[in-house]
């Protein structure tokens, strides 16, 4: 195989998870911003001479002078050749490694590489339009809203010319079909099969994924008698619109030195903190905060900061927020809501006021417990038996909306200790023991929600053994990677976690989860559909079928209840991270780390674990 390009190695180097992937053989602790030390797995110590640096992507041992990349350190611990290191560290950091050879589903992925082109090369046509004559209404926009050329360049903004056509020809004659502006959002058809370009006469903004390539555009309109003052790129076969964030790939290189993450409304709202110094700042794309731009956001930072304005819609849209999150809250996972002065935004926030003045916005931001708290406090008076009853209904409700059960309990426990030191009470709370409250109303518990509550310590033996030694670790390993592939969402949750377990029985996964997470770093789907093609083209499809009653992998043969596409998110996660636990658990003891000491092994299980079988009453 050819050399890698040195421009790659640089980018694994600056991506890879260093700490997760050291972690995993070594023990290691906090040493400041970035920084880990722990036992040197190189040679015998009592004292602690390892360190990583993430900042710098290296470790070095200050005892036997063992240092390098996180690439180095896989080849030394796993004895692996210098690909094979590369191949493992790029799934984890969600890089795909340059390759030559045949693509899956060659057509649909002709398609996406040419939208991502012609993405790329309208990106280009609207930089330049933005600074030819014609694009002067546009950059005296721009200036009223305080953003400069050296914003305008670091935001890569365009314009969009009023007469598309112009557009349309340039496209074309670089080299994009009229096909391919359409698989890219450019251009539409109208009922009569007539296309016409989709952005004219607006200011433009490219929207990247996370690892900074353009999947869409962000427009804002210069006519005022513009039907949509904003307006985003439809979805297309490399945009899904709510589980993307503006500035994510920016943003997520910065939010480590900001130690937060601020979530806000629009692009000029990113675009302005940022030139006060606020680069850790992204935004939904002119909708509510979905779920899934939630877990993309907690991808990030356990714990983001959304900006609201100060008014009653700013509150408003607080609340609803704080209610579609309860659920997916989890140990060490929330949200903190900042409330902007009255009629203020981000933008003119620290256009009139400076840096400070959102600093000490941020500094007052409220824990999410202490916004459900209030909100409910306030709905009524508690001078009556009666309302401090429907007080302790509602925050009865909420409590119960809560998923995960330690969180639920530590709910339970202050919103008890909160009642107490205000209406001298005890707060009457249903024990997290029973099932969520929209559970109970009215609809039995289907199957998994029953394995579901038991938690991660209640693990069974696989129903199918035939003797070989590694044959439950093969088995709970595909499972890994079926439920990644077939539950919806799933992926969007775990996709840390997956990029870090290590698979041993069937070490072959390693490269299937490597296409997994560069699809899902592009955004690109992760379904049976669209992985099937890939796997049959490798000649890897019994990687996963093997795990299956039926030679045909799909949703209806898999055989854990986690797996199952019906089985719901929060089921399928509870399973698959307990299969991982277990995994976890089964490789430090097969395969114990050198620098693991007697205090540190894990308990013993039985080998061929796999959570909730149904073979379990």
């Amino acid at each position: 195989m050819a050399r890698l390009p040195d421009s790659f190695l640089e980018e694994l180097k600056s991506r890879a998870p260093l700490a997760a992937i050291v972690g995993q053989t070594v023990r290691l602790k906090a040493a400041g911003a970035g920084r880990h030390k722990g036992l040197c797995p190189f040679h015998d110590e009592k004292t602690p001479s390892f360190h990583v640096d993430e900042t710098k992507g290296l470790y070095h041992c200050f005892g036997c002078k063992a240092s390098g990349t996180a690439v180095n350190f896989v080849m030394q611990i796993e004895n692996l050749p210098f690909m094979d290191a590369v191949r493992k560290v790029a799934a984890q950091a969600g890089m795909e490694v340059p390759r030559t050879g045949g693509r899956p589903n060659p057509a649909r992925e002709r398609r996406r590489r040419q939208a991502r082109e012609a993405l790329e090369a309208a990106q280009g046509i609207f930089e330049a339009e933005l600074l030819a004559p014609g694009g002067s209404t546009a950059r005296k926009y721009l200036a009223s809203r305080g953003i400069r050329g050296v914003e305008a360049k670091a935001f890569r903004l365009g314009y969009a010319p009023r007469h598309g056509s112009g557009l349309v020809k340039r496209l074309r004659a670089a080299g994009v079909s009229p096909e391919a502006q359409i698989d890219a959002g450019l251009l539409v058809r109208d009922d009569q099969n007539r296309s016409y370009p989709f952005f004219r006469d607006r200011v433009m903004f490219p929207i990247a994924d996370r690892l900074g390539e353009i999947v869409a555009f962000g427009a804002r309109a210069l006519d005022p008698k513009a039907q949509a003052k904003y307006l985003n790129s439809r979805e297309t076969l490399v945009f899904e619109k709510g589980r993307t964030l503006y500035n994510l790939h920016q943003a997520r290189q910065a939010v480590r030195a900001a130690g937060t993450l601020y979530v806000v409304e629009g692009y000029m709202d990113v675009i302005a903190l940022s030139t006060q110094g606020f680069k850790a700042a992204v935004a939904p794309l002119g909708t509510a905060l979905t779920s899934e731009q939630i877990r993309v956001a907690w991808q990030l930072h356990d714990e983001p900061v959304l900006c609201m304005d100060g008014d009653d819609a700013g509150r408003a849209a607080a609340v609803r927020a704080m209610e579609n999150v309860l659920p997916m809250l989890g140990p060490g996972r929330s949200l903190r809501f900042a409330f902007l002065p009255a009629g203020e935004d981000p933008d003119s926030l620290v256009r009139d006021r400076g840096a400070d003045a959102f600093r000490e916005v941020v500094a007052d931001a409220l824990p999410l417990v202490d916004l459900a708290w209030q909100t409910e406090f306030a709905r009524e008076s508690l001078d009556t038996p009666e309302r401090k009853v429907h007080f302790q209904e509602r925050l009865n409700r909420l409590v119960q909306e809560i998923e995960d059960r330690a969180v639920r309990d530590a709910y339970h426990e202050e919103f008890a200790r909160r009642y107490q030191e205000t209406c001298q009470g005890t707060l009457e709370i249903r024990s997290s023991g029973d099932a969520p409250a929209r559970r109970r109303a009215g609809r039995p518990e289907s199957f998994r929600e029953r394995f579901a509550a038991r938690g991660p310590d209640r693990l069974v033996s696989e129903r199918h053994q035939d003797g070989q030694p590694n044959q439950g670790a093969a088995r709970r390993e595909r499972s890994i990677v079926q439920a990644v592939i077939n539950v919806p969402g799933l992926l969007d949750r775990v996709e840390e976690k997956f990029a870090e377990v290590p698979f041993r029985a069937v070490p072959d996964l390693d490269v299937v989860r490597t296409e997994l997470l560069n699809r899902h770093a592009h955004s690109d789907p992760v379904d049976p559909s669209s992985v099937r093609p890939w796997l049959e083209s490798r000649g890897m499809a019994e990687l996963v079928d093997a795990g299956a009653s039926s030679s045909r992998w799909d949703s209806r043969h898999v055989v854990e209840p986690f797996v199952l596409p019906d089985s719901g998110l929060d089921a399928a996660l509870a399973g698959w991270e307990a299969a991982v636990e277990v995994q976890l658990a089964w490789v430090h003891r097969n395969d114990p780390p050198p620098s693991a000491t007697a205090s540190q092994a894990v308990p013993s299980g039985p080998d061929n674990e796999i959570p909730w079988s149904q073979s379990q009453p």
